[in-house]
Parts: C-alpha cells; sequence; structure tokens
C-alpha cells in the first residue's frame, strides 16, 4: 500500500516536472478548512488556471480518442457556479 503510493507519487511528480516534496506542498497549500465554504466551481479555475487547461485538455482528447474509433462524439464543456459575467468570461477564454 506504502510502496505503491510512493510509486504513484514519484509518478506523477516527474509528469509535473516536480519533487515529491513540492508536489506534497501543493496539495497542502490546497486545502482548506472548511471545503463548502471555500473555492469552488469557476473561482476555483480562476485561481488556478491549470486546473480548467487540464480538464479542458482531457475532455479534448477523450472525444478525439472516441472519435478516432468511429464514434460520433460531441463533447460539452460546463463553466460551474457562474456568479458574474466576468467569471464566465475569464473561464471561457481559457477553454477555447
Amino acid at each position: 500500500e506504502m510502496q505503491t503510493r510512493a510509486i504513484i507519487l514519484a509518478s506523477l511528480a516527474n509528469q509535473l516536472d516536480t519533487t515529491v516534496d513540492e508536489l506534497k506542498e501543493q496539495v497542502k497549500a490546497a486545502e482548506e478548512v472548511n471545503p463548502m465554504l471555500g473555492l469552488r466551481g469557476c473561482r476555483l479555475g480562476i485561481t488556478r488556471p491549470s486546473i480548467i487547461e487540464m480538464q479542458t485538455r482531457a475532455i479534448i482528447e477523450a472525444a478525439l480518442n472516441v472519435i478516432d474509433s468511429g464514434i460520433d462524439a460531441k463533447a460539452d464543456i460546463m463553466v460551474p457556479l457562474v456568479g458574474k459575467v466576468e467569471e464566465f468570461r475569464n473561464q471561457a477564454a481559457l477553454i477555447r
């Protein structure tokens, strides 16, 4: 269990071009005292745009892989919990 976890962390850190210690620090920094009151939806994407970029890339790559296998796929990307037009525009720019 612990050895498998260490291998997964090392692999992820390598893919992200960082160290395991730096990765652990990033995870710790993202912790919230009360997640229900913290960053959610588009505001998370505004403060951490790399998350939106990664998720968008994954959705598009998955759709393209399915299309390559002969399935007519159309990916929909929704921007959650938008409270202001500026929030939507910010996220739309990242997605496009």
